[in-house]
Parts: C-alpha cells; structure tokens; sequence
C-alpha cells in the first residue's frame, strides 16, 4: 500500500513516487498547498497550461493573509441518471468552490481549457473565483481554465464536499453552498 498511496497518507515522499504520480509530481511548476481546518490539498500547478492564471495564484500564495480566500459552495457527485435543467448530469456538481480574490483584481483572460478531471482546479470565467473537481466534467468542454491538479489524496476535497450545505438557486442553476464557509491559507511548498 505504502508504495502505491501517490503521498495520501505523508509516508512517502516526492522521490520515492513511482509511475503516473511521481510523472505528475515531477512535471509540475510547484506544488501549492491550500490549507483548511478540514485538512490540507496539496495542488501541482500546471503554468505550461494556464502562465498567467498560475502568475496570479503565484502572487496570492506570497500575501501574508488573503482574507478572501475561502470555499463557499460544495456538491457531491449526482447520483446516476440526474440530469439538470440544462441536459447535464446534476444537481450536485461534483465540486468545491471558492475564491482567491484580492484587492485590485484583474481579470485573467481564459487560458489552456482541456476537458476538467477529478482533481482539477479550474477558474471559473476570468476569476477570482475556482473549483477544484470531485468528478471530471466531460460535459463542460473546454469551458474552464485548467490551472493545477491535486496531487496525493483528494480525501480533504471530499471532506469539503461532504460538510454541512443548504440550498440555493442561482439564476436557474440549483447549488448547495457551504453553511458556514471555509477559509483557507495558501502557501508553495519549498
């Protein structure tokens, strides 16, 4: 187990990885750390894909606080066969989502767009605003700014997904939000 678990459990490291984790970790532009009470999501950043929304996330990383950056919306996956008002599968959306906003923000024109997997973290639109994916989303194309990807476990992006939600509707879109929000700190690991 110890030698397949791709760092989810901290017994390993970087340089005992082997196969599709350790290509992952050696291929990244830095590894972000996003860091909650309900654990820590480690994030390969992919700025071969996306420069200047990695730039931005880059930047937000080296604030002393970012007061804004929390999770505030998360959907488990949909049960098999829930189709929304707009022909895909849903509500939930497979995702957690949060802001990285700081004062002055500048929208960040939409970069390397491929289809979002599990474990994405993706812009939505220009930002500040992102998702990271519990379930890939063929069925949004290439819509969304695909920035990094979580390496190791993804059990704490399932842990946000699974915490206490309410309903809301946005425009004609069904969501559940977080009751309570969740900050987080982000910092690069060295």
């Amino acid at each position: 187990m110890l030698s397949a678990c791709a760092l989810a459990c901290n017994a390993c490291t970087p340089a005992s990885l082997s196969g599709p984790a350790a290509a992952l970790e050696e291929a990244h532009d830095g590894v972000l750390r996003i860091r909650t009470s309900a654990g820590t999501i480690r994030v390969a950043l992919r700025a071969a894909l996306a420069p200047r929304t990695v730039a931005y996330v880059r930047r937000v990383a080296q604030l002393q606080s970012c007061t804004a950056c929390r999770f505030y919306r998360a959907e488990a996956v949909p049960p098999a066969g829930v189709v929304d008002n707009f022909g895909g599968p849903g509500p939930p959306y497979a995702l957690i989502q949060g802001s990285l906003a700081t004062p002055g923000f500048s929208p960040v024109e939409k970069e390397g767009a491929p289809l979002v997997q599990r474990g994405d973290a993706c812009f939505i639109g220009s930002g500040p605003d992102f998702f990271i994916a519990v379930a890939a989303h063929a069925e949004w194309g290439n819509g969304h700014t695909v920035w990094g990807q979580v390496v190791g476990s993804m059990a704490t992006v399932d842990a946000i997904a699974a915490l206490p939600r309410r309903n809301e509707t946005w425009g004609e879109t069904h969501v559940t939000v977080l009751v309570t929000p969740l900050p987080f700190q982000l910092e690069m690991e060295l």
